[in-house]
């Protein structure tokens, strides 16, 4: 099972066939996103046409996956991987019926009335949409903790002060500009992307992207202005509104602002959507379950402590946390099957104090997915490029621009706000942004 578990993790993406070049565009309701497996999470965008010119994929950003799932990355990494039908002729193609479609004038939209175009965002998607969104609480503990006999609690609660130095950073946080390369390395490729994200009392803004040939979920970005949740893919042009949550982002790999702090609760079988906040990582009750349970043993590099961790693909897991001897810092942190196999490492690096914080924070981060004789699987480095902390952001940080889109979707509504089939006297028609 672990070995099928590790090839599949391999295995991130299917390839998908492009559409040919036949000029058509769906114009009426076509066939949902049809999921392989009820993980598989449609996307938002999986209704619409999301080209601007009509012989381009029939319509369709062919090729591309309809959702996304949870999935593992590099060994055993939680990350988003597409799954779901591609979104070009097996969804909206005549030789499938699956729509109705009507050929347009080559390299031209075909003007369609709003009434009509909005048709395509029906309420029963919206709902499955919004059921998605809701944000999940990630579990304080783990249904069944396991830690390992053996470790001495007084050498756990002598050595856990580099634990709370850690979580300290992230109490003092009143606001945060957060932005890092990202680095990817698997056996058969690498890629590079980047990573930001900025915070200040409940605004956010967080972007991702790697390069697709990667096989990982899309670039995309979401914000909250205080007032409106914004999700837009910045390859097609869509952006997404909504007065409900977005928690379930997702997100082409894991926050790396976060993953200091991971052995609170990772994203695991309990939790797959889970996304950690600064409140979860300050709730007390999770400390004590996670932190106030450790052991911990000696050893030549420094002390070891060892907490509960939960399961990922049906395995149990625990936490094993390395404290450097000298700087007394966390230097890294393992995920341990109960035989002592080792799958998941995260190496904490270059700790450096940023302006404006009295806690150290790592400027160089590496997650690695391990195998089972402890070679690397796969590797995802993140440098840190910036790290403010406690400065205040003008308003605009939190949103996303309008003209940055091609298409515009109020989601609570159903209606475009903003596509390029919606024309009066070959002017863009756009509806003014209700926030």
């Amino acid at each position: 099972m672990r070995t099928l578990l590790r090839l599949s993790a391999l295995a991130l993406s299917a390839s998908f066939s492009v559409a040919g070049s036949a000029q058509f565009t769906c114009h009426t309701d076509v066939l949902t996103c049809a999921p392989l497996e009820p993980a598989c999470i449609k996307s938002p965008t999986s209704l619409v046409p999301v080209t601007l010119l009509a012989n381009t994929g029939e319509g369709w950003n062919a090729g591309v996956a309809c959702g996304t799932k949870s999935c593992f990355l590099l060994g055993m990494i939680p990350a988003r991987c597409p799954c779901g039908n591609p979104l070009s002729t097996s969804v909206c193609g005549i030789s499938t019926g699956g729509g109705g479609c009507r050929e347009c004038g080559a390299g031209m939209p075909c003007d369609t009335s709003p009434e009509v175009l909005n048709q395509m965002l029906r309420p029963g998607d919206r709902d499955q949409l919004a059921a998605w969104s809701r944000p999940s609480i990630p579990p304080v503990a783990p249904k069944s903790a396991y830690v390992p006999a053996g470790g001495s609690r007084v050498v756990a609660l002598r050595t856990e002060r580099a634990l709370r130095d850690l979580v300290a950073f992230y109490e003092n946080l009143r606001s945060v500009r957060f932005r890092s390369t990202v680095w990817a390395w698997r056996q058969d490729r690498s890629s590079e992307g980047s990573f930001a994200y900025a915070a200040q009392g409940d605004r956010v803004f967080a972007s991702a992207s790697i390069d697709p040939r990667f096989g990982l979920a899309p670039a995309v970005e979401t914000a909250f202005d205080g007032t409106t949740y914004q999700l837009f893919y910045p390859e097609d042009k869509r952006l997404h509104l909504s007065r409900r949550s977005t928690g379930a982002t997702p997100f082409p790999f894991p926050n790396p602002l976060f993953l200091p702090v991971g052995f609170l609760g990772w994203e695991d079988d309990d939790c797959s959507p889970c996304i950690p906040t600064r409140d979860s990582i300050l709730d007390r009750a999770r400390w004590q379950a996670r932190v106030g349970v450790a052991t911990g043993r000696e050893t030549k590099e420094g002390p070891v402590l060892e907490l509960p961790g939960g399961y990922l693909g049906g395995e149990a897991y625990f936490f094993r946390i390395g404290i450097d001897g000298q700087t007394s810092q966390v230097r890294q942190i393992e995920l341990v099957h109960p035989g002592g196999e080792v799958f998941t490492r995260l190496e904490l690096l270059d700790y450096r104090t940023p302006k404006g914080s009295s806690f150290a924070f790592p400027w160089h981060i590496v997650l690695a997915g391990l195998g089972e004789k402890g070679e690397s699987l796969g590797e995802l480095h993140y440098t840190v490029q910036e790290l403010g902390v406690n400065i205040d952001f003008p308003q605009e940080s939190f949103r996303i621009q309008p003209d940055r889109a091609l298409i515009i979707i109020d989601e609570d509504q159903g209606i475009f706000l903003k596509h390029p089939q919606l024309h009066v006297d070959n002017v863009p028609t756009v509806r003014p942004l209700d926030r």
